[in-house]
């Protein structure tokens, strides 16, 4: 990511895999909620937007104008990893239509700069507080 490396907590490394997973799907705070936290209810949707926050200001050059973790107004998140290549109609599930590269691919080019930090690596740890 711009010639640097990145220190993620585990949980920032899980959500970042769980939108690359998802590649082109629009995801709710509640599906997020639940299959990144697992259902932890003391977490709020503001919570989740910190956490996308943070992962923009890693992965965006622009963080104030996403081209990768986008806003989907009123239903939550899309991630885009080509927003260049996208012409028209829907975005891939998990594959590249121009490239058939699958994310699973991008993913692990993502692991070579980003890797979760030794000292926030508590699975119980959500983030709120």
């Amino acid at each position: 990511m711009r010639g640097k490396s990145y220190r993620l907590t585990e949980l920032e490394l899980q959500l970042l895999r769980y939108f690359i997973e998802h590649e082109g799907a629009v995801l709710t705070r509640a599906e997020i909620v639940k299959n990144v936290w697992g259902e932890k209810p003391e977490l709020t949707t503001r919570s989740i937007d910190n956490f996308v926050l943070r992962l923009r200001r890693i992965i965006e050059a622009n963080p104030s104008a996403p081209r990768h973790i986008v806003s989907v107004r009123g239903a939550g998140y899309r991630f885009v990893a080509r927003p260049e290549e996208r012409t028209s109609g829907d975005p891939p599930d998990t594959e590249s239509e121009t490239t058939g590269e699958s994310t699973n691919g991008r993913l692990d080019s993502l692991g070579e700069s980003l890797e979760p930090s030794s000292s926030q690596n508590d699975p119980d740890d959500t983030g709120v507080g």
